[in-house]
């Protein structure tokens, strides 16, 4: 789909290297993540920027997750479960 690497900017905000370039998107290794605000543009998209936040110093927002249910019924909780400090603020999924 057209909007395909939304994500991408989320991975930015956090101190990835990312080059999207045609259907590829890449993001270099070796990049200390950083906590930030960031927003789920899409299922798939935001459940890898939840990964991300997991491995980032500090603590990310992540805004607008409520693509992610549709495909994961409780990522937050499975990921809690093996020890993720992972919270949904009032009114998100």
């Amino acid at each position: 789909f057209p909007n395909r690497f939304a994500c991408a900017a989320g991975f930015a905000a956090m101190g990835a290297e990312v080059t999207a370039k045609g259907r590829r998107l890449m993001i270099a290794g070796g990049s200390r993540l950083r906590g930030a605000a960031v927003t789920a543009p899409d299922l798939r998209g935001g459940a890898a920027l939840l990964i991300a936040a997991l491995a980032a110093e500090g603590q990310t927002t992540l805004r607008d997750p409520g693509h992610i249910p549709r495909g994961y019924a409780d990522l937050p909780g499975e990921l809690h479960s093996l020890g993720a400090d992972c919270t949904a603020a009032h009114g998100e999924a």
